[in-house]
């Protein structure tokens, strides 16, 4: 049933629920390239109402996508919830995601170790101490 998912319409779904930042975070339709393998874990009840959601939302002007997908969400809450669910574990898995955040996690200060004391460690090689002496 996945196969009969409209790829295009979802995308569409999938950048409104992950816009991005323009910059440095891709929006969900641009790094998730295959909408089926987020879509599989769905009933076919499911996927048929997503479906026809994403092929209704996709056709309006920009301007009444989101309030669309909002009256969706009103209206399915639990489903909703269920899809961005999937679309959120997805994008978090992507490699341009997992790139972004390991980029910003190396930015980031570095917390001090509990296990590694570095005043310690300065100190050693300040005094030399444990130096074999003959």
């Amino acid at each position: 049933m996945t196969e009969d998912i409209n790829a295009d319409s979802m995308t569409v779904i999938f950048q409104i629920i992950v816009p991005g930042d323009g910059q440095s975070w891709p929006n969900a339709g641009v790094v998730l390239r295959h909408p089926e393998l987020i879509l599989n874990k769905f009933a076919i009840s499911d996927l048929s109402i997503l479906d026809a959601m994403a092929r209704h939302v996709a056709q309006l002007a920009v301007a009444e996508r989101i309030p669309a997908v909002k009256a969706f969400e009103a209206e399915k809450p639990v489903l909703f919830r269920q899809l961005v669910a999937a679309v959120m574990d997805a994008y978090y898995t992507t490699p341009e995601v997992l790139a972004q955040i390991e980029a910003l996690a190396n930015a980031a200060p570095r917390e001090p170790s509990l296990q590694f004391d570095q005043a310690l460690v300065a100190n050693v090689v300040r005094t030399q101490a444990g130096t074999y002496r003959a």
